[in-house]
């Protein structure tokens, strides 16, 4: 399961958790990382192409700009079929539409 926590302010945390559900049974996690992005180095938040031999996938990314170098932070896979809420809210949050 992934998941991504929009900070106010501080920042973004992605946070994924592996395991398996056997049937009946609760999940049974094996290991969780998270990732903290400041918001000082978050320059926009993406849904970006990947191509897998002959799928479209979408995956949810971060530009991280920190001075030095500038690199994709990728959060997870996102389908089309729905709305991708935390897209919205990450945009929301750290890129806001300039007003001219």
């Amino acid at each position: 399961a992934e998941s991504v926590r929009v900070i106010s302010g501080y920042g973004i945390q992605l946070e994924t958790h592996r395991g398996f559900q056997p049937p009946l049974l609760p999940i049974i996690h094996f290991t969780s990382t998270r990732r903290f992005v400041p918001s000082r180095f978050i320059q926009d938040v993406v849904i970006n192409e990947g191509l897998s031999r002959w799928n479209v996938r979408y995956y949810i990314c971060i530009i991280k700009d920190t001075g030095r170098q500038v690199t994709l932070e990728v959060a997870f896979e996102v389908s089309r079929s729905y709305p991708c809420q935390a897209y919205t809210e990450c945009t929301r949050i750290f890129c806001p539409v300039s007003q001219f």
